[in-house]
């Protein structure tokens, strides 16, 4: 593994490994972890993460989530789709989530963070007792909606002015992780810093 190879996938790991950290096994009393992971898979990815530290990232999440929290994982180009149905983390559930960090590559078009966000957001629209929410993005960083360069701003000013108050009503946390330095690392800030 070369030099910035490894640099890459430590800091990776490190950012997973303290994600993971901020999760616990649920007690009666306490509410459940709940986390769905999203993963860029758009074109652009074959450039800033020409390795594919995602799949790798992916089975030390899913083997680091504690047994009894809830998870899913999606991955997002143009679209967003769910890799791993929304269950409760077990053995199986972490066997499913190791085998299909396998299809992980980059065959998309775009990076709709708005799209993907709303998509996933679904169910969890207004504020539960019982569940302690997190997403956790793993992204390029850009956003990138269609050829015409204004709907992609028009995008991001919607994340920002729309959709995070959004998340921040459903008491949604996002943990976000830019995969390459051109990320637009002022909206991965506002996602992660203004849902706490």
């Amino acid at each position: 593994m070369n030099r910035g190879r490894r640099t890459n996938y430590l800091i990776m790991l490190l950012a997973v490994t303290a994600l993971a950290g901020h999760l616990r096994i649920a007690t009666a009393k306490e509410p459940v972890d709940s986390v769905r992971i999203l993963i860029d898979i758009s074109g652009s990815m074959k450039q800033n993460d020409p390795h594919n530290l995602r799949a790798p990232a992916l089975r030390m999440l899913a083997n680091l989530l504690p047994k009894g929290s809830r998870a899913s994982v999606w991955t997002f180009a143009k679209y967003a789709n769910e890799l791993v149905p929304y269950q409760t983390v077990d053995a199986s559930w972490q066997q499913s989530a190791n085998q299909k960090s396998r299809e992980i590559a980059s065959p998309g078009q775009f990076t709709d963070i708005e799209e993907a966000l709303i998509k996933i957001r679904r169910g969890w629209e207004t504020p539960s007792p019982d569940e302690n929410r997190s997403i956790i993005l793993l992204t390029d960083g850009m956003v990138d909606v269609s050829k015409n360069p204004e709907e992609s701003k028009q995008s991001r000013k919607n994340i920002i002015d729309a959709l995070i108050p959004q998340l921040r009503f459903s008491k949604i946390k996002i943990h976000t992780i830019a995969l390459s330095k051109n990320a637009d690392i002022d909206l991965m800030k506002r996602l992660s810093e203004n849902t706490d």
